[in-house]
């Protein structure tokens, strides 16, 4: 009889084991986040320097506590445009691929339904040269077209290789024009024609986003960037519109005339992720 319900309990023992060992197993198995874009989607600051500071960091750690088995990769190019993201360019190079868009697509095939979340900004290299020196409003159009045009390309074949499961979040864009408030008369008017064009592109990027059901991170909201109606006090400078304060305050570009974000900034378009992939 106790032969019996020893045999009986080893058997059920066992088959616990057997049932458990495969869920053991799946709870180790890696899943990826994928940055790609330019050189914000590697936290990049001054002086060329790439950072864990940046908002893939953020987001990721913001995603990790959630998902403990996952894995950052950044497949972001400085200097990156749409363009040279799907076709390859001088910046960067890798491994067995002409461009960021197809080191993406191999990474897809070599992890098979493992990447669960990918980021996308691109677009501020597209039109730089349109607003180098002031706004050139048809130079500005003709790069925003073919940006968008190039963005439902490359969120096409990213659906492609991962199909619908990754969370796919794109960014929208901040403007650094509006630096050109703090140098008088003209440079406000230069900050007033900037903000309603880029509007107009970021429309048309959260478009594309959701054509391909991609969710947008609203970039341009969390740095004020359209509020031109209130004043606040901006250290050493005194009252100027929130817009511009926030780029002051959230970036490098009146500091020292660089467009990327400081730590706080990019934490901020981390935060603006994180509330649109809940």
């Amino acid at each position: 009889m106790i032969r019996r319900m020893l045999t009986a309990a080893l058997i059920v023992a066992v088959t616990i084991i057997v049932a458990v060992l495969p869920r053991a197993a799946s709870a180790t198995t890696p899943t990826y986040y994928l940055a790609l874009g330019d050189s914000l989607s590697v936290g990049l600051m001054p002086g060329q320097r790439e950072s864990d500071q940046g908002y893939a960091d953020d987001y990721y750690a913001s995603l990790k506590t959630h998902h403990p088995g996952l894995q950052l990769v950044k497949l972001g190019c400085p200097g990156e445009t749409s363009e040279s993201l799907i076709d390859g360019g001088p910046n960067c190079s890798y491994p067995g691929a002409a461009s960021q868009l197809v080191a993406a697509e191999n990474f897809f095939q070599q992890h098979p339904s493992a990447v669960s979340f990918i980021s996308l900004d691109i677009g501020i290299n597209d039109v730089g040269a349109c607003i180098a020196t002031g706004v050139d409003p048809s130079c500005a159009l003709r790069a925003a077209s073919g940006l968008v045009t190039n963005t439902a390309t490359i969120m096409r074949r990213l659906r492609i290789a991962g199909g619908l499961h990754p969370i796919i979040v794109g960014l929208n864009l901040y403007d650094p024009l509006l630096v050109e408030w703090l140098s008088g008369v003209s440079g406000q008017t230069t900050a007033r024609v900037s903000a309603p064009l880029l509007a107009t592109l970021n429309g048309a990027l959260s478009a594309t986003f959701t054509t391909f059901g991609a969710r947008t991170a609203d970039v341009a909201s969390a740095f004020d960037t359209y509020d031109f109606g209130n004043d606040v006090e901006l250290p050493g400078i005194g009252p100027v519109p929130a817009n511009v304060a926030a780029l002051c305050t959230l970036t490098f570009m009146c500091s020292q005339h660089n467009i990327h974000p400081d730590p706080a900034g990019y934490q901020r378009i981390a935060s603006a992720m994180v509330s649109v992939a809940r």
